[in-house]
């Protein structure tokens, strides 16, 4: 479990960096409070931890958003399907 939420955690990361983090970014943002972690999962403040309850897809960009250090994506078997990038954990 944990080799997949870290390998889920860079790529989510890495569909940020590829797709962006403009003004643009119509998606979910998870930051070092949790943000809208709380619309897609359920937020853990002890460990930064945000785990999904939910597949989550975009048809127009990325799907998720990390802004901050040491944060957690805990996809939970969920689905992330964003523009150009699908990732499946």
């Amino acid at each position: 479990m944990f080799e997949n939420t870290l390998k889920i955690g860079i790529y989510a990361i890495f569909a940020v960096l590829l797709f962006g983090g403009s003004a643009a970014f119509a998606g979910y943002t998870i930051n070092s409070t949790g943000g809208e972690c709380s619309m897609i999962g359920t937020w853990d403040a002890l460990s930064s931890t945000c785990t999904l309850n939910t597949d989550v897809t975009s048809s127009s960009g990325p799907v998720i958003q990390l802004t901050g250090d040491g944060i957690t994506l805990d996809c939970d078997g969920h689905i992330l399907d964003g523009k150009q990038s699908t990732c499946f954990y």
